[in-house]
């Protein structure tokens, strides 16, 4: 009787993290295509690098980027995804496609 009952309670932990899961990586899309909508014209492109950090290619301009990155942590709460810890890298798009190191013109952390 233990086991059935440590097995039913195994499974909807599995079940609900899942769910969560699943969530997580819908919200995770809506960001991407709201980004790469053109809503943002800065935004050349964007990508999950792992589920804790947005990679964001823009053109260099000079300016630090670090206020545009705050801004999409604002973009990500607004999406659901406040309180995840995520990290915010704005890349300078125009050395990613000549295939150099990717510059990091700015970043944030998101809470």
């Amino acid at each position: 009787m233990q086991r059935m009952v440590f097995f039913v309670v195994a499974l909807f932990i599995a079940m609900s993290l899942s769910t969560v899961h699943a969530d997580q990586k819908q919200q995770r899309q809506e960001v991407l295509r709201y980004l790469k909508s053109g809503q943002e014209p800065q935004v050349k492109d964007a990508m999950w690098a792992t589920d804790f950090l947005l990679k964001i290619g823009v053109f260099d301009n000079g300016s630090q980027r670090d206020g545009f990155a705050d801004y999409v942590c604002l973009v990500l709460a607004e999406h659901g995804m406040s309180g995840q810890s995520i990290r915010i890298e704005i890349i300078d798009y125009g050395s990613v496609v000549r295939g150099e190191n990717w510059k990091v013109l700015g970043g944030a952390e998101c809470k």
